[in-house]
């Protein structure tokens, strides 16, 4: 029987998904200077419901922009090389500790069985910082105690 322990980082989060303790790596440096250029190269009503594809190891993308999750994931070789990311989630621009940490619980996601269709295949692994709050907190989602 493994220790459930033994991931955790000394902030008693799961070591693969902790911002404080994330090492940036070239891949997420690359995924996300991807994600801002092409934020700024495309209008934002082509972009709010695609997807983009990319490698795991590396942080590189085909540059396709998929209608769907299903769509991105099919075009690949094979789908435990990718993280498929939604530009809706990054309207705002993101940073390479952000793009690591979603790579990170990708390689963690594949590592542990998972596959890119786990979830709903519209639906990102990530969830929204409110979201997490609910769920972790117990905060009341309308925003009221």
């Amino acid at each position: 029987m493994t220790n459930p322990q033994r991931n955790l980082c000394r902030h008693n989060v799961l070591d693969r998904g902790c911002h404080i303790c994330v090492v940036v790596e070239d891949a997420g440096k690359r995924m996300a200077d991807t994600i801002n250029l092409t934020l700024i190269s495309f209008p934002w009503d082509t972009l709010v419901h695609t997807w983009m594809a990319f490698r795991l190891d590396n942080g590189e993308t085909d540059g396709v922009k998929y209608e769907t999750k299903a769509d991105a994931v099919k075009h690949q070789i094979d789908e435990r090389w990718f993280c498929f990311f939604c530009m809706r989630r990054a309207m705002g621009g993101v940073t390479a500790r952000d793009c690591q940490l979603f790579i990170n619980v990708h390689r963690y996601v594949y590592d542990t069985g998972g596959t890119a269709a786990f979830i709903e295949p519209d639906v990102d692994v990530i969830i929204s910082s409110r979201s997490n709050d609910i769920l972790q907190r117990g905060m009341n989602p309308s925003g009221r105690y």
